[in-house]
């Protein structure tokens, strides 16, 4: 719940989101944690995040992603990158903890972000 802002995120995200949709795609659920719907989309709020909507609980991502028929997604689980990318789907893996040692296609920050996307436009 207090969990500080990436660098830039917000100022991308609002940025982004004038000519962009903004999904957020998560596999946690209340079933990990308990209220993780409201208190996620609380933070949003707080934080002042926009969105146009939000999804709880999607282990497999590549379905909502061709559900939604999105351009690209961002995710720092290697192994959703990996299977979108694997399938013909565009993504950006975030460098993190979760895929140190892993190759891709990575992205360091929100400002790269927001290059790579302002490019495909």
């Amino acid at each position: 719940d207090n969990c500080p802002l990436e660098s830039n995120v917000k100022e991308v995200i609002n940025e982004l989101s004038k000519e962009n949709e903004i999904y957020f795609i998560t596999a946690r659920s209340n079933s990990y944690i308990a209220d993780i719907k409201k208190r996620t989309i609380n933070y949003l709020k707080k934080n002042k995040i926009p969105y146009d909507d939000i999804f709880f609980g999607h282990d497999d991502k590549l379905e909502i992603y061709k559900k939604l028929n999105l351009d690209i997604m961002i995710d720092d689980d290697y192994f959703v990158y990996e299977k979108l990318t694997k399938n013909g789907y565009k993504a950006l893996l975030y460098d993190g903890v979760l895929n140190k040692n892993k190759k891709g296609n990575k992205v360091k920050d929100w400002l790269e972000i927001k290059k790579i996307i302002e490019r495909m436009q």
